[in-house]
């Protein structure tokens, strides 16, 4: 028979399994003292002060918090990049690796090999409306979409203009 941990939680006073409760590496047992459910319902109670609280502390502390910041990112590129992707475009390191693989590690409009964008990686192509990721793209085809906001028309146009119809 499995033994199954448990702990009663600081606040609702309920016993549940140790799964419920969140890891605290500052906290002797190396769990939170309130269970996850409990956790979440005091921070959203309490969002805003806990908002207004760290916008203080970053202003007050602004310095030292930079150079963590710095130290931090510069530490954990690979995590930052994985956290960014997630964020922006809904999707992980892994299925951008396979992305670029399926795409022969080139460009997809102009399948160059060299990105010339200041991360030396592909851009993550989206549609703005729907958030649906099309492909990877370098910087020269990733500004072109951009900054004819997506519209066929207008590439469409420029097409027509580069074969001389509309000189």
């Amino acid at each position: 028979m499995e033994h199954i941990l448990t702990r009663t939680c600081s606040k609702c006073k309920e016993e549940k399994e140790i799964t419920e409760f969140s890891k605290h590496k500052y906290n002797k047992s190396g769990y939170r003292p309130d269970c996850k459910s409990c956790n979440k319902k005091y921070y959203l109670k309490n969002i805003e002060e806990k908002k207004e609280y760290g916008k203080k502390y970053r202003e007050k502390n602004r310095d030292s918090y930079l150079e963590y910041f710095k130290k931090y990112n510069a530490e954990n590129k690979h995590k930052r990049r994985e956290q960014n992707l997630r964020k922006q475009y809904g999707i992980t390191q892994k299925d951008y690796d396979e992305m670029l693989k399926k795409q022969g590690g080139v460009c997809k409009i102009c399948g160059t090999e060299n990105p010339k964008g200041h991360s030396g990686k592909l851009y993550v192509d989206h549609n703005h409306k729907t958030g649906d990721v099309r492909g990877l793209l370098c910087s020269r085809c990733n500004s072109i979409l951009g900054y004819c906001d997506d519209r066929e028309e207008v590439l469409l146009k420029a097409v027509e203009y580069l074969r001389g119809s509309l000189c």
